[in-house]
């Protein structure tokens, strides 16, 4: 045996084996938002038409002015000049250019052309797409980006009024957020045909600040509205801002999770402006809960061990989630202290009181020692390459009990799969064998 600890009757031999054997696409995308297929329907020449059959001298687009637009158009209408005039093809013709998705409006107009025949104009209402955004006249919070950001124009996507609109109602909720409860916004548009890009120019004029008027709390919150102004920094007079609220509401947040209070729940229960004078009242709900007390019963843990092996204290909130990784880091915690077949269970108690308990009981076991680790199937590394790589390490000099944990072990797994996929054994498979009392 390599190693002999003291009280050996209380201690179990383990040993571990590892066995290996353009624009028109974007406006394509969007098309659904284009009123272009009701035009287009609309717009087929009726059947009472004197033109039926006489033929096609010339085809234009009067609103195209590019030339190597209005070429391209021409190549994908079946209506062609010299043919006679067909209802079939002037159908087609408006549905292929109305899938192009450049147009919010088709259609298909006929007169007598000079010397016979017919000219055939297809008239078009251009869509338009979302060029430069900008914003002036806004004060520094909110600034011109989160402005920008809260219009949600993206560039290249398609123009319609209904976004416009969205647009001005976002802007102006992010500046009331921001206390500019009379502030005004008006769009300027820029429409560029050579490109059918419409650039959007926002103006604002915030007007004068809302300030801070009442604030209350409502629920439990265990301090008088003096203390609860002071701890949310929230006074009457200051500035009514977002931030302000944001900061606020963290504040009285960490005042509870530092009195261990992680199920706490702080809110906004009202907001309300008063125009006559400028000011919002804020009532905070608070709903403290109970104090939280982490332990652990039949095994020693000392609370700086819970602390860094229990996410509770560093997430500062309490779920079933977060205990139940705690518990696999306990457990992790006793294997890699010989402790190989704990078992630990979570236990809640007083959750509906003034103080909760969370215990977690454990049941450590006999201290066991890794004995011996071998390598088994290792035809293409040799063992003394491979024992590097490994974070279990049977018992030794400075390692009395050995180091192993089943997570441990398992990542000792994947690095070895890696090791052999990296190297073009795609099949690799690697498996343990663990043998008590060995």
């Amino acid at each position: 045996m390599p190693f002999k600890l003291p009280l050996l009757s209380a201690i179990g031999l383990w040993a571990a084996v590892f066995s290996m054997p353009a624009w028109a696409g974007a406006a394509k995308a969007q098309q659904a938002e284009s009123s272009a297929p009701a035009a287009a329907a609309a717009a087929i020449p009726g059947g009472n038409s004197t033109y039926w059959g006489l033929p096609v001298r010339q085809i234009i687009f009067p609103k195209v002015p590019q030339p190597a637009d209005q070429k391209d158009l021409l190549d994908r209408v079946p209506q062609k000049a010299g043919q006679p005039l067909d209802r079939e093809l002037i159908r087609r013709s408006i549905q292929q250019l109305n899938d192009t998705g450049r147009f919010a409006d088709i259609r298909a107009e006929e007169q007598p052309g000079n010397g016979g025949g017919i000219v055939l104009s297809f008239v078009t209402v251009p869509n338009y797409f979302i060029g430069d955004v900008s914003v002036t006249g806004n004060e520094n919070h909110p600034t011109a980006n989160q402005l920008v950001s809260a219009a949600k124009l993206r560039l290249g996507e398609l123009f319609t009024e209904q976004k416009i609109d969205r647009a001005q109602d976002s802007i102006q909720h992010l500046m009331e957020e921001n206390g500019y409860y009379k502030s005004t916004v008006n769009v300027e548009e820029h429409k560029h045909e050579d490109t059918q890009q419409i650039d959007i120019l926002f103006h604002l004029r915030p007007g004068p600040q809302a300030h801070i008027g009442e604030v209350i709390a409502t629920g439990d919150p265990g301090y008088n509205i003096d203390e609860i102004r002071d701890i949310t920094g929230m006074h009457p007079g200051d500035p009514a801002t977002a931030r302000a609220l944001t900061n606020a509401l963290s504040r009285l947040s960490k005042k509870y999770q530092k009195q261990d209070r992680w199920l706490a729940q702080v809110s906004i229960a009202r907001q309300i402006y008063k125009p006559k004078q400028n000011r919002v009242d804020y009532t905070f709900d608070v709903q403290p809960g109970p104090s939280v007390k982490i332990e652990a019963e039949g095994f020693k843990i000392s609370q700086r061990v819970l602390k860094r092996y229990v996410p509770v204290y560093e997430e500062n909130a309490l779920d079933d989630d977060l205990l139940n990784e705690g518990r696999r880091n306990l457990l992790n915690y006793l294997q890699t202290r010989g402790y190989f077949d704990a078992s630990i269970e979570v236990q809640k108690h007083g959750m509906h009181s003034r103080q909760m308990r969370v215990v977690y009981v454990i049941n450590p076991g006999v201290a066991h020692k890794l004995a011996r680790l071998d390598i088994t199937g290792n035809h293409y590394f040799s063992t003394e390459t491979l024992r590097p790589l490994l974070q279990v390490q049977p018992a030794g000099r400075f390692l009395s009990h050995g180091r192993y944990s089943q997570k441990l072990l398992s990542a000792d797994i994947a690095a070895l799969e890696n090791l052999y996929e990296a190297n073009g054994f795609e099949q690799v498979k690697v498996t343990s064998t663990v043998q008590d009392n060995y």
